[in-house]
């Protein structure tokens, strides 16, 4: 159960530590003070306490799919908030971004928490969270360095390309839920990179946090995925554009 918990801690949390740290990063003239985050992620895991409180209405929604679509509106609203950032990084924007993600991913790990909390794992299940919020801690931060160490002009469409590609992710995962529960038509899988890079292994895990790495994706992960990518990228470059020729 230790192990578990620190994966599950790792899976859930760790998208919410380096969309933090993406959003300081790679948008431009965007800052979001320490205290504004902690009172955003403090609000997100409010609303996620309450969205799990109403879980058992929401499930019966939609021909008992409910659930399912509400994490799909949660990505795609948090597609469109990352977005807004991109256009205008003001603080109310990331605040609502790292809300979102918080009530998204996190509802996961509490239900998984709640599950299984008794006397005889509570150690396991505190030690395991303790030991992955380290390492999610310790991997944002040396990203964080990372990224800034980075920082030049001609840099900044690369990191803006690695954010298009973040925020993608949550348009791939959207789709992927969609098929699981036949909203969307499911497609083959274009190709297998499980021999090169498996997405459960300890480097697969990251890049499919990161940048929504999928080892098999299908035609239609991919289209939506390089679609979400590229619709984020161009509208950034139009905005960029629109702003030196008013200059």
């Amino acid at each position: 159960m230790l192990l578990n918990t620190v994966i599950l801690c790792i899976n859930q949390c760790l998208p919410i530590a380096l969309l933090w740290v993406l959003m300081l990063q790679c948008v431009r003239n965007s800052k979001l003070p320490l205290l504004h985050a902690l009172s955003a992620i403090g609000i997100g895991v409010i609303g996620c306490i309450a969205y799990l409180q109403a879980a058992g209405v929401i499930s019966q929604w939609f021909d008992y799919r409910g659930f399912e679509v509400s994490q799909i509106f949660l990505l795609v609203l948090l597609y469109a908030n990352l977005l807004l950032i991109t256009l205008k990084p003001r603080i109310i924007w990331q605040q609502t971004a790292l809300a979102l993600s918080v009530i998204t991913y996190l509802s996961h790990f509490l239900t998984y928490l709640n599950s299984f909390m008794s006397a005889d794992a509570l150690q396991s299940l505190l030690v395991g969270t303790i030991l992955g919020l380290g390492i999610c801690f310790s991997f944002s931060t040396l990203l964080y360095f990372l990224l800034a160490s980075t920082q030049s002009t001609r840099s900044t469409y690369w990191l803006m390309l690695l954010f298009a590609l973040h925020a993608a992710s949550k348009i791939s995962v959207a789709s992927d839920l969609s098929t699981q529960i036949d909203l969307l038509a499911s497609t083959p899988s274009v190709v297998d990179l499980r021999w090169f890079l498996d997405e459960h292994s300890v480097f697969g895990r990251v890049f499919k946090v990161l940048l929504g790495y999928e080892a098999s994706p299908s035609w239609l992960n991919l289209t939506t995925y390089i679609g979400g990518a590229g619709a984020f990228y161009l509208v950034w470059l139009a905005r960029g554009r629109k702003r030196e020729v008013a200059i």
